[in-house]
């Protein structure tokens, strides 16, 4: 992983020297335009046309470096990096288990139910009670947010990059005919329910090619849970190291059983 991490961080500091080079050579040729201009007798309208261009495309180059690859360096995308998925996904990961493969990816849709018995509700968290009902939540988001997906040797994962508001409903006493009960053995806020999944409840995994190299994704589980997402063909130049995106993408699909449709 830190080999990787090098690897990331030298293609960034070359990608900058690059454009710093190139916006100095586009600047250097449209001084030297200048001077050319102020002591020929008949400059002729290429050079003003020639010194144009050189100049919109130096400008160019220089927003590419200042503007996208030096905030990359100094940390504004640090949150889309491999250390911080790993940690982010550490706390769901079955002992015994490892991280297979992880990438970051944009949800569009979701919509997950759990259901819990002998619990009650406090204040957007479900507590433990030997007393209490069976409770069914309900958390659905129907906009864009970021999202790390990962898979491990029995789990699916689905960790928010950030905290992000979602629509939530609570049922009391629902019909749990076909739905497998969970019992709670500590406090559940509303927000940690439908991160980790049995691979074995994932029913449909749909997938289709879409533009940039980008793939949509349906993920449907056994008791109607779903999520829609959009796995794009890497995590973006300046969205810091996941150097493995595409490999690690296509493990996940593979494992899902997606079978990508044009």
């Amino acid at each position: 992983m830190d080999n990787s991490r090098k690897k990331a961080k030298t293609r960034v500091i070359i990608s900058l020297v690059v454009c710093l080079g190139i916006a100095a050579v586009c600047f250097g040729g449209f001084a030297y335009n200048v001077l050319v201009k102020r002591h020929a007798a008949d400059p002729g309208e290429y050079l003003a046309e020639i010194s144009t261009i050189l100049v919109f495309t130096g400008l160019f180059f220089l927003v590419m470096a200042f503007g996208y690859i030096v905030p990359s360096m100094v940390g504004r995308d640090k949150k889309f990096t491999v250390a911080n998925m790993e940690h982010m996904m550490e706390q769901y990961i079955p002992r015994g288990e490892s991280l297979l493969a992880g990438i970051f990816a944009v949800a569009k849709e979701s919509d997950v139910t759990a259901v819990y018995g002998k619990c009650r509700c406090i204040e957007g968290k479900l507590l433990p009670d030997a007393n209490g009902k069976t409770l069914a939540l309900e958390k659905r988001k129907c906009s864009s947010y970021n999202i790390y997906i990962g898979i491990t040797q029995s789990r699916l994962l689905i960790v928010e990059c950030e905290k992000n508001k979602h629509a939530y409903s609570l049922e009391s006493e629902p019909d749990v005919q076909e739905t497998e009960v969970q019992n709670l053995q500590e406090e559940l806020l509303w927000n940690d329910i439908g991160i980790s999944f049995p691979l074995e409840d994932v029913q449909a995994c749909e997938t289709q090619k879409a533009g940039f190299g980008r793939i949509m994704c349906t993920i449907k589980m056994k008791n109607g849970d779903y999520f829609k997402l959009e796995l794009p063909d890497n995590a973006g130049p300046f969205k810091g190291d996941m150097v493995h995106h595409v490999e690690y993408r296509e493990m996940i699909l593979t494992r899902l059983g997606g079978e990508i449709k044009r």
